[in-house]
């Protein structure tokens, strides 16, 4: 899941001039919950597509380059384990995962 996210975001950078490229990686613990944040310096998803994002083999790369599960089998196994995987609409394009420390 993790390397899902930080190749999509690397992917991304990469079309960007060196100088702007940046990728951020937080993790964190608040209350019961660890939250980890994938941000990435690009301008982000085009709002007509954001609620497509995590759908299975829905993908912004070329035909034949991606399947398009990476994003939706990612956020699967954060769902398996009681978590979620949310999409930050606005500017930097930022993936949260938050995952309860205990489960009741």
């Amino acid at each position: 899941m993790i390397f899902i996210l930080l190749t999509n975001a690397f992917e991304a950078v990469t079309k960007m001039d060196e100088e702007n490229r940046k990728i951020t990686l937080n993790a964190f613990k608040k209350s019961k919950n660890i939250f980890i944040e994938f941000i990435n310096s690009c301008a982000g998803i085009p709002k007509d597509i954001q609620d497509k994002i995590m759908q299975p083999f829905f993908t912004t790369k070329e035909i034949g380059t991606a399947t398009g599960l990476g994003v939706s089998i990612s956020k699967g196994i954060v769902e398996d384990h009681g978590g979620t995987i949310t999409l930050n609409e606005d500017f930097p394009t930022k993936f949260t995962v938050t995952l309860a420390i205990e489960q009741s």
